[in-house]
């Protein structure tokens, strides 16, 4: 088999023409791939821009899943050109768009998750009591975000289509706090090209600062 992509988790090995295989480090929880695997089955019933989830699967003793094959670049690479920027950006800010017109109240909260961090990361029961008051302060919301929507989970196909990629994190959760996790992560590498993203997306920074206050709590955790 052809190895087409590798990250922390897992391995992805082309198996045909139009399939590809994504593998999972043996030590990876197998309920972990179950819900990767029913949240981008959602995804496909809701018709976003994302590779076909087709079933779960083992080979040579590892758990995967096997999905329609995406041959394209990640949109990094694509926004580093420098090439039809613009109309790549909004694009870029479309997709992302796409989601917020779903919703769905079985999927996992962002406070649920948020909490979720807290229990496991911080011992401090003070500082877990602080967290979690801030936690509640938010609005509950059952829109259907992406959780961890940045340049690497875009890919850009040959016909300058593009396909997300990547739904562990999948949540429902307000807009703005997608928006906000996006901003945040696209500013650790450029603080200029996360407010014209920004911008294309028709907000201010003060239209999400309490939820980048959010978001900055929650990577600080998930970093832990």
């Amino acid at each position: 088999m052809k190895l087409v992509g590798k990250g922390f988790t897992a391995e992805v090995f082309e198996i045909s023409e139009d399939k590809v295989i994504k593998l999972f480090n043996k030590d990876y929880p197998l309920v972990a791939i179950k819900r990767e695997f029913k949240n981008t089955k959602l995804m496909n019933s809701f018709n976003i821009a994302a590779p076909k989830a087709y079933e779960i699967t083992k080979l040579d003793g590892r758990i995967g899943i096997v999905y329609s094959y995406i041959k394209g670049q990640h949109i990094e690479d694509s926004f580093n050109s420098q090439v039809n920027l613009e109309q790549l950006l909004q694009q870029f800010c479309n997709l992302q768009k796409s989601f917020y017109q779903h919703k769905k109240a079985t999927l996992l909260s962002y406070k649920t998750y948020g909490k979720y961090l807290v229990k496991e990361k911080i011992k401090d029961k003070n500082l877990a009591n602080e967290y979690l008051k801030f936690i509640k302060s938010f609005p509950n919301s059952n829109t259907v975000v992406h959780g961890d929507f940045h340049p690497l989970n875009v890919l850009v196909e040959k016909d300058g289509s593009l396909k997300v990629i990547d739904f562990m994190n999948l949540i429902r959760a307000p807009f703005l706090y997608d928006v906000a996790r996006t901003y945040y992560l696209i500013g650790t590498s450029s603080k200029d090209f996360a407010e014209v993203y920004l911008s294309t997306m028709g907000y201010k920074v003060s239209d999400i600062s309490e939820y980048i206050e959010l978001v900055k709590v929650y990577r600080k955790l998930e970093s832990l």
